[in-house]
């Protein structure tokens, strides 16, 4: 038999967060990522790198954020909770 083993969803999700940020911004590269980062101040997201981010967010666990919701993020944790919201929604 397979061990169990336990992620904690939101370190699962800030990780995959984190990634995503680094694939299109050179700035986040090399930055800590916590989920107090603010996407634009922080990590130099533009709204093109943000849109890439979350459609990637979307492709890797086959959810939706409406754009409305794109929106009014601002942080990574922002983000997460997202993510992590429609997470339970699917389940």
């Amino acid at each position: 038999m397979k061990p169990t083993i336990h992620t904690h969803p939101a370190a699962d999700t800030t990780t995959a967060i984190a990634e995503a940020i680094r694939s299109v911004s050179a700035r986040a590269r090399e930055a800590t990522i916590t989920r107090q980062s603010l996407l634009l101040e922080d990590l130099a997201l533009d709204s093109l790198d943000l849109v890439a981010v979350v459609v990637d967010i979307q492709d890797r666990f086959d959810v939706e954020i409406a754009p409305d919701e794109v929106a009014n993020i601002r942080t990574v944790g922002d983000l997460a909770e997202s993510l992590e919201r429609h997470l339970r929604l699917a389940a």
